[in-house]
């Protein structure tokens, strides 16, 4: 198993953001929130947002994107369903550790699997 997180992982083309956002179904726990739509591919993408007014500096805004991927990977609900996925962060996400941003992005996929099940 491969635990890379390839470029065709990623949700790239402005469009396809604006089709989860205005399509998509929604989860939030405390500083993320998610949009989520089926897609018609063979596996999952996912799209990070973290707007600069939200969280200030890029070092920050770059840590809380690199723990978001690495959850995603090693997600395996994810790798079972085909959805594009956007996470966005709130203010005050920067103020987390590493360990309490890995902890509520494991919880807001909990609730995206739960709300699949439905």
């Amino acid at each position: 198993m491969s635990f890379l997180f390839k470029r065709q992982q990623r949700l790239t083309p402005s469009a396809s953001f604006k089709h989860v956002f205005q399509r998509g179904i929604r989860v939030r726990h405390s500083l993320f929130s998610c949009a989520f739509v089926y897609n018609e591919l063979t596996y999952s993408r996912i799209g990070i947002v973290i707007a600069k007014r939200n969280v200030k500096r890029a070092v920050a805004r770059n840590r809380i994107k690199r723990i978001a991927r690495e959850v995603f990977r090693h997600n395996s609900v994810l790798k079972e369903i085909n959805v594009d996925l956007i996470v966005v962060a709130y203010k005050g996400a920067d103020q987390l550790d590493n360990c309490e941003v890995r902890e509520c992005l494991e919880i807001l996929l909990k609730k995206l699997q739960k709300r699949l099940e439905k």
